[in-house]
C-alpha cells in the first residue's frame, strides 16, 4: 500500500508553517517524517489514520532510544510528537 496521500498532506502542511522559525520547522518536519515513515511501514495512509493508529505509534516510540543520550525517549518527547501530529491532523 502506498502512503502517497500522507506524504503529500505533510508537504502541504509544511507550506502552512512557513512563518515559523527554521528550528521549529525542522522540529515539526522530523516528527512528521518519522510518523509518515512508520505509517508507510504499517501500510497506513492518511484516510486510514485513527486514534488507535496514534496510540500504536506512541507505543512504538516508547521502544526507541534517543540517539544522543542512548536512553528511552522521554515523556516530553512523546508529548512533542502528540502536539505535532494533532496539529497536522486538524
Amino acid at each position: 500500500m502506498t502512503t502517497r496521500l500522507l506524504f503529500e498532506a505533510i508537504e502541504v502542511y509544511e507550506v502552512t508553517t512557513s512563518n515559523l522559525s527554521e528550528d521549529t520547522k525542522v522540529w515539526y518536519h522530523t516528527k512528521l517524517e518519522l510518523f509518515a515513515n512508520w505509517c508507510q511501514e504499517q501500510g497506513i495512509d492518511l484516510p486510514d489514520i485513527t486514534p488507535k493508529t496514534i496510540i500504536t505509534f506512541l507505543e512504538y516510540l516508547q521502544t526507541r532510544t534517543n540517539p544522543r543520550s542512548k536512553k528511552l525517549i522521554t515523556t516530553d518527547t512523546l508529548h512533542g510528537y502528540i502536539k505535532v501530529i494533532r496539529q497536522f491532523l486538524t
